[in-house]
C-alpha cells in the first residue's frame, strides 16, 4: 500500500532536489542547449505523471458507466415512488419502442431552440402549437397528442419536470396536462398513474414551479380533487408548518387546495362531519384552521339547516370586525345563487350597518340572475325606512349586466319600475343609472323618457343621459 506522501507526489508532480540542482548549474554555466534538453524531457516525464491518473479515472467511468442497469418498461403492477422532488417515473403497458432505426429521419422539434426530450409526442404537438398560433380549433390536435401512446398523461408532466422546451412548447404541454386531468369520462389507457401525477402536480404548483403555474385554470374541474386530498395536505402542514411559511404565496396556494377539496364533498347537501369541523374550526385559536373554515363556510352556509346556520351566526357575532368581515365575504363569494335571499335576510343589516360594498357582492348577484330582482329588492318593504336597504341591493344588481351589458329581462323591468315609482330619489336615481347602463339596443328616446318620468335633479338627469352616451 502506497503512503499518503507518494500518493500525493503522483498526483501533483514537483521538482526533485537533484533535477533542480542540475538546471540551475546548466543556467550558471551558460548551456543553453543542455538546459533546452532537460527541460523537454522534464516536461515529457511530467506530462506521463498527469496522464495515469487521468486514464485510472477514464477507466473507472468506463466501469461505472457498465453497472447502470438498462432502462426497462413497468408493467400495471410494477409500483412508482413519487418520493419528495423526484422525477415521476412514467409507466406504460406499451412494449419498449426501438428509435435505433429512426435517429437519422427523427422528426425536429418545434423551434430549433429546443431541448425538449423527442419521441411519438413530438409532431403532434408540433401539429398543436401551430394550429395555436393560427387561432384553429386545437381539439383534433389535442386528441392526436393525448393518444400518441400509452401512458401520455403521465409523459406530459416528465416533459414539463424535464425542462428543455420552448415557451410555446411548455404552454402546448400544461394545456395538455391540465385538460387530460380533467377529461371525463377518463380514456383509459391515457394514464398509468393519475392518482400519483395528479398529487406531484398539485405539490409543484403549490411550491410555485414555473412551468405549472397556470395549471390552476383545470385543477379545481378535476376529479381526484376531494375531502381526501385536502386531509393529506393538512397533515402535509401539521408535520412541518415551516415548509408553508406563514403569508407566503406557497401558504396561500396551500390552502386553495384545501378548501377546494372540501368544498368539492358538498353536493346536495354538507356532509355532517364537514358542518361540524366547520363549527369547530370556525372560532378555533389557530388563525390558519379559522381561514379553511371561512373559506368553505359559503358553501356550507347555504345548504344549512335554520339551526346550524344559528349555531355558525351565533359565533361570527362574537368574533373580531375583521374576521366578520372575512366571513361575510365568503359567504357572498361562495353562496349558491337559489340562496342569496336567505342569506341576505340573515346578513345584510351587517353589511349595511358597515358599508360593504365589494367586488364579492357583485360576484353574489352574478350568480342570482336566475331569481326575481324585485324578491330580493322589496324583501324589507318599499317604504323610506328601507331605503338604505334598496340602494345597497341595487349596487349588487350591477353584477347582474352580462358580458353583452345586459340584465336579464325581468330585472331590466324592476329597474325601470324602480326608476319610475321608488318613494326615495335616491334610489330612483341609481335604478335609472343601471337602466343607463344596460339599455344596449333600445331607442335612446325612451331612455329620455324614463328620466323624465324619474323625477330627479337637473344634475342627476343629465349625469343619466351622459352615462347613456357613453356606453359603448
Amino acid at each position: 500500500m502506497k503512503d499518503a506522501s507518494s500518493e500525493k507526489s503522483r498526483e501533483t508532480p514537483v521538482l526533485e532536489t537533484p533535477v533542480r540542482e542540475i538546471l540551475v548549474r546548466l543556467f550558471l554555466l551558460r548551456q543553453p542547449k543542455k538546459l533546452c534538453w532537460c527541460l523537454v524531457m522534464l516536461l515529457i516525464v511530467t506530462v506521463w505523471k498527469w496522464e495515469e491518473p487521468a486514464s485510472r479515472a477514464s477507466a473507472n467511468l468506463d466501469a461505472i458507466s457498465a453497472e447502470v442497469p438498462e432502462v426497462t418498461v413497468l408493467t400495471e403492477n410494477d409500483p412508482i415512488s413519487w418520493g419528495p422532488r423526484t422525477t415521476p417515473t412514467i409507466k406504460t403497458t406499451a412494449p419498449p419502442l426501438d428509435h435505433s432505426s429512426a435517429q437519422q429521419n427523427s422528426p425536429k422539434s418545434p423551434s430549433l431552440n429546443s431541448q425538449l426530450r423527442q419521441g411519438p409526442w413530438t409532431l403532434p404537438l408540433q401539429r398543436l402549437i401551430e394550429a395555436g398560433k393560427r387561432g384553429e380549433e386545437v381539439a383534433d390536435s389535442l386528441a392526436d397528442l393525448l393518444e400518441c401512446q400509452p401512458g401520455m398523461g403521465d409523459q406530459l408532466l416528465q416533459l414539463l419536470l424535464e425542462g428543455g422546451g420552448t415557451l410555446h412548447e411548455k404552454r402546448a404541454l400544461l394545456v395538455a396536462l391540465g385538460t387530460a386531468l380533467s377529461l371525463s369520462p377518463m380514456p383509459g389507457e391515457l394514464w398509468a398513474d393519475r392518482k400519483g401525477c395528479l398529487e406531484w402536480a398539485i405539490e409543484l404548483w403549490i411550491e410555485g414551479y414555473e412551468d405549472l403555474s397556470g395549471l390552476d385554470r383545470w385543477l379545481w374541474q378535476v376529479k381526484g380533487i376531494d375531502g381526501d386530498l385536502a386531509f393529506f395536505w393538512m397533515d402535509q402542514f401539521l408535520s412541518d408548518p415551516q415548509q408553508y411559511p406563514e403569508g407566503s404565496s406557497v401558504r396561500q396556494r396551500w390552502r386553495k387546495v384545501v378548501i377546494e377539496g372540501l368544498q368539492s364533498e358538498i353536493k346536495v347537501e354538507s356532509p355532517a362531519w364537514l358542518d361540524q369541523w366547520v363549527l369547530e374550526w370556525i372560532d378555533s385559536g389557530d388563525p390558519e384552521f379559522r381561514q379553511i373554515a371561512l373559506g368553505v363556510l359559503g358553501k356550507v352556509y347555504s345548504q344549512a339547516d335554520p339551526d346550524l346556520r344559528f349555531q355558525l351566526q351565533s359565533k361570527i357575532d362574537r368574533m373580531d370586525l375583521p374576521w366578520q368581515l372575512q366571513a361575510g365575504k365568503e359567504l357572498l363569494r361562495h353562496v349558491d345563487g337559489d340562496q342569496l335571499v336567505s342569506v341576505l335576510e340573515d346578513w345584510a343589516e351587517f353589511f349595511i350597518r358597515h358599508e360593504f360594498r365589494g367586488d364579492e357582492l357583485l360576484v353574489a348577484f352574478q350568480r342570482a340572475r336566475n331569481i326575481r330582482l324585485d324578491s330580493i329588492l322589496q324583501l324589507h318593504g318599499i317604504d323610506s325606512d328601507s331605503e338604505s336597504y334598496r340602494m345597497w341591493i341595487l349596487y349588487g344588481a350591477l353584477g347582474g349586466l352580462d358580458s353583452e351589458g345586459e340584465f336579464p329581462a325581468d330585472w331590466f323591468q324592476t329597474l325601470t319600475k324602480t326608476a319610475r315609482l321608488d318613494v326615495a330619489q335616491g334610489v330612483r336615481f341609481l335604478a335609472l343609472r343601471l337602466c343607463a347602463m344596460g339599455w344596449s339596443h333600445r331607442p335612446r328616446s325612451e331612455f329620455e323618457d324614463l328620466v323624465r318620468n324619474a323625477d330627479v335633479s337637473v344634475i342627476q338627469s343629465q349625469h343619466a343621459i351622459d352615462l347613456l352616451r357613453k356606453r359603448p
